[in-house]
């Protein structure tokens, strides 16, 4: 039984397989740095979330916030 074989001992998590990222283009870091103003400016809440998602390893940081899509104030955004 491994359990009684493991008793005792204190569990090692394996290092994540850490792989090189693509280089972004210009547009795509631009891309990347508006996304993440806005989510600092707008949804301040998120950045915890977000954080934790990126330690761990489920999304590559900031470059995997794609879309953050502000609304205009006043317009039906089919939430009523």
């Amino acid at each position: 039984m491994r359990y009684g074989h493991d008793q005792g001992r204190a569990l090692v998590k394996p290092d994540p397989v850490t792989r090189p990222l693509r280089v972004l283009s210009a547009a795509e870091q631009a891309k990347v740095a508006e996304n993440r103003a806005a989510v600092h400016e707008h949804l301040p809440e998120m950045l915890p979330f977000i954080k934790k998602l990126h330690e761990a390893g489920l999304i590559d940081g900031w470059r995997s916030v794609v879309k953050v899509e502000l609304f205009k104030e006043g317009k039906d955004h089919g939430n009523t």
